[in-house]
């Protein structure tokens, strides 16, 4: 009983120990952002190359959340947080030693393995820890908070870090993160386990990570060499179909991975739904800034992570102000509010962005997307894992996550695609009259980072053409990609609408085990 109450009395020094714990997962998210082009021009990688080192991360963390969720349950939260903050520092070692693109795309997945034990670990034990509801959705605002804040301020520490430092830096600065997870994690979190784990579900484990990662590959090759190409085709076909058999197994197994029976409590779906929404443009869209930024403003890395400042701060700002605003207007309003707000900033974006845009004429949007962001996570995640039991925190945090990160893995691959693909047209529409070398043109095509290393190879009197070209097809590419996102928000807003209900659905450990 002491023991009991020495833990409770410790659950807001264990809460800071896991936002700690989150942090580095949500900095690793975006402050590589801030690294691609000083990553594209260090190790010569193309768009497609430079995709999969933001993206192999992304697709590894949620194709394994849903079983990494179900281990925590079955062998302790703590335990599996603790190997999982382990694996991720052993990652960030590896990827800062990295010297060619293939050893930077290994360490990355390594990374996402360790990410994924963490992050739903981090969920769950929260859940557990807080036994209340007031103060469990004060919690899980403050852990959704922390990740928009990490998230917003990763490109300002990759900025900060690449003014003094290489790119390796951006990796390094997640070893003394881990190790006060580790420490503090030791001294002050409880551990916590479903006394009735159901069995491991290997064949769903499969299924899941296949169909995922030919989703993602299909889609990401597609902005490479086209969408009716044979490999691309196969890749998604066959990505789909695995997915189905997925769900079917699910359906029929006594102990699935993803118990779909979950999804009978509208909070939970529409919450799930909502994440993935979000995170499928919020993720798509970010890896555009820093290369908008840098490589056609020609900003600083530091210069482009000041740039970002301002909506990082609103963004704080209203993710803290969300609790209040669902308070007075509901859940479903709130984020039916961040969904269009966010929209209307990409369009915003859209309509100004030029080779030679002034900074000041951005601050509008930047400060929309801000407030669009911080009013939509935390109450979506809150609703999702509000209404859950404590005994299934695991695996119903392993969902609710991997409907995030799906939807950001795919959400990146398609708007990364459409940008890829729209930029690649661009360029061999500006370039035909030039009669470059085979190599010198495949490099413009790669991305913009190389065409610009490309443009100084060429004669003097051709460089600044050459350079506007590619830039003006980048931004060429980045708009339609943030086109589509923004019409992509303004959909989900209206989806909210109708699926978010007015207040969370709270399930029982004793309801949840009669409904299954």
């Amino acid at each position: 009983m002491d023991q009991t109450k020495t833990q409770y009395e410790k659950r807001w020094a264990a809460l800071t120990i896991l936002c700690i714990s989150l942090l580095i997962i949500a900095i690793d998210t975006t402050v590589l952002n801030m690294s691609i082009p000083s990553i594209s021009g260090s190790l010569g990688a193309s768009t497609a190359q430079l995709m999969w080192i933001m993206d192999s991360y992304t697709v590894v963390f949620a194709s394994l959340m849903l079983t990494t969720g179900t281990l925590g349950d079955r062998f302790g939260r703590k335990k599996i947080l603790t190997i999982g903050l382990i694996v991720f520092g052993l990652g960030s070692l590896g990827a800062a030693q990295s010297n060619t693109t293939s050893m930077l795309i290994f360490f990355r997945v390594f990374q996402g393995i360790g990410g994924s034990m963490m992050m739903p670990c981090t969920l769950s034990l929260i859940v557990n820890i807080f036994p209340d509801h007031a103060e469990r959705s004060r919690a899980l605002a403050i852990w959704g908070g922390t990740f928009g804040i990490g998230a917003g301020v990763g490109p300002l520490i990759g900025g900060v870090l690449l003014n003094f430092f290489e790119w390796p830096a951006v990796f390094y600065l997640n070893i003394p993160v881990v190790l006060i997870g580790l420490i503090g994690g030791y001294l002050v979190i409880p551990e916590s386990r479903n006394p009735k784990p159901p069995k491991l579900d290997i064949p769903g484990l499969l299924l899941s990570s296949m169909g995922i990662f030919a989703l993602v590959y299909g889609i990401i090759k597609a902005g490479e060499i086209g969408w009716g190409a044979i490999e691309v085709l196969g890749a998604i076909i066959a990505g789909m179909i695995l997915i189905g058999i997925f769900l079917y197994w699910e359906k029929k197994t006594p102990a699935p991975m993803l118990p779909l029976h979950f999804f009978k409590n509208q909070s939970f779906s529409a919450g799930s739904i909502t994440m993935f929404m979000n995170a499928f443009a919020i993720f798509g869209a970010a890896y555009f800034f820093s290369q908008y930024f840098q490589s056609v403003l020609g900003y600083s890395p530091l210069l482009a992570s000041l740039a970002m400042t301002p909506q990082l701060v609103i963004q704080y700002l209203a993710t803290i102000n969300s609790v209040n605003v669902v308070k007075r207007y509901g859940t479903k309003r709130t984020i039916a509010f961040g969904l269009m707000a966010s929209g209307i900033g990409y369009f915003m974006f859209t309509s100004i962005s030029q080779v030679d845009s002034s900074y000041l004429s951005l601050i509008g949007p930047l400060l929309l997307l801000g407030i669009g962001m911080g009013h939509t996570m935390t109450p979506a995640m809150t609703s999702t894992l509000g209404s859950l039991p404590p005994s299934r925190a695991g695996i119903g945090s392993g969902i609710a996550d991997t409907f995030m990160n799906i939807g950001g893995a795919l959400g990146f691959a398609v708007s990364g695609s459409i940008m890829n693909g729209f930029y690649r047209l661009a360029v061999n529409k500006g370039i035909k009259t030039f009669e470059f070398p085979p190599a010198v043109h495949e490099m413009f095509l790669s991305s913009v980072q190389n065409a610009l290393i490309a443009a100084e190879q060429v004669s003097a009197e051709w460089m600044h053409e050459v350079s506007l070209i590619a830039k003006n097809a980048f931004v060429y590419g980045m708009d339609h990609a943030m086109w589509f996102i923004g019409a992509f928000l303004i959909g989900a807003s209206l989806v909210v609408f109708k699926i978010v209900p007015a207040s969370i659905q709270y399930a029982s450990d004793a309801e949840e085990k009669k409904d299954h």
